[in-house]
């Protein structure tokens, strides 16, 4: 099985956590963009409603059918929202769209039902009169501290689907640009930080086999370039011993050379570790024998 280069874990690593920190912030901005650009298209219709209010409110209650169906088509055609104006029992008095007198009554949905508690009525649902999902807003009308009716305005949300379509492919798009870029960045990091990992992975070999004098190149502040500086001066301090060693070998060598006697190291086994050559001469041993 093939070994996982450190690099790569890293790099592994780095890119796991970019992914789910960038994949939750795009998550998060087209949340809370969405959320803003509905709540900014719920405030528009809003001030349409108290816009029409101003309007209406002559009318009702007790206005003819006709005339106030009449104005909802007139101001919706001019400001392309759909208006609808209900009674306090929830008859339908005029709509933009419709013929009113065919309209169910309106008292059971939900931002009427709202409105007729004194309140700004919001919703988003499927409109079974248009056959498409709408934006509803609806405000009481009020008269002497009673509510005398309701102005609703909607808007289609085909279009406002769309538009946020577009903006979460926008971040979608602009996510996965950010996520190549990043990958690249991690590729970067992760090699400059695994190259002198691996010098020094490749140094320690070099040591192991005897090769004291190699040395770690290594320019880092931190960790890493403390632990380069201590390779070094591991490597050095091997490379001195070494040769004290080898200096204190040629002097013995030396002393046992110009000895008279027959001198002869054995060890525990009776192997000849080291002879000199007057040994070697009285008992007739090759030069090989004992160094």
């Amino acid at each position: 099985m093939a070994r996982i280069g450190i690099m790569w874990r890293q790099l592994a690593y780095y890119y796991l956590i970019i992914i789910v920190t960038v994949s939750v912030l795009a998550l998060l901005v087209a949340e809370k963009t969405e959320r803003y650009y509905l709540r900014g298209i719920e405030e528009d219709l809003r001030i349409r409603a108290e816009l029409i209010e101003e309007v209406l409110v002559g009318y009702l209650p007790g206005g003819h059918i006709e005339d106030i169906d009449q104005i909802a088509k007139k101001l919706g055609r001019k400001i392309g929202t759909r208006i609808t104006v209900i009674a306090p029992d929830g008859v339908v008095l005029g709509d933009s769209e419709e013929d009113p007198e065919r309209m169910e009554n309106h008292a059971t949905r939900p931002e009427i039902k709202r409105a007729l508690e004194g309140q700004v009525g919001k919703s988003i649902r499927y409109s079974t009169t248009l056959k498409q999902r709408m934006m509803y807003v609806a405000i009481p009308v009020e008269k002497s501290g009673r509510i005398v009716g309701v102005i609703r305005t909607s808007l289609p949300l085909e279009e406002i689907e769309g538009l946020i379509g577009t903006m979460n492919r926008n971040i979608g798009h602009f996510t996965v640009l950010l996520l190549t870029f990043a990958l690249v960045l991690a590729c970067l990091s992760s090699k400059l930080l695994s190259r002198p990992i691996k010098d020094m992975v490749d140094t320690t070999k070099k040591i192991a086999s005897g090769d004291f004098g190699v040395r770690v190149f290594a320019k880092r502040k931190d960790e890493l370039g403390e632990l380069a500086a201590a390779l070094n001066e591991m490597a050095r301090k091997l490379e001195d011993s070494f040769a004290s060693l080898s200096t204190e070998r040629q002097e013995l060598r030396a002393i046992l050379s110009s000895t008279v006697e027959g001198i002869v190291v054995l060890e525990e086994g009776g192997r000849i570790i080291l002879a000199n050559e007057s040994f070697k001469r009285m008992f007739g041993l090759p030069p090989s024998i004992g160094g």
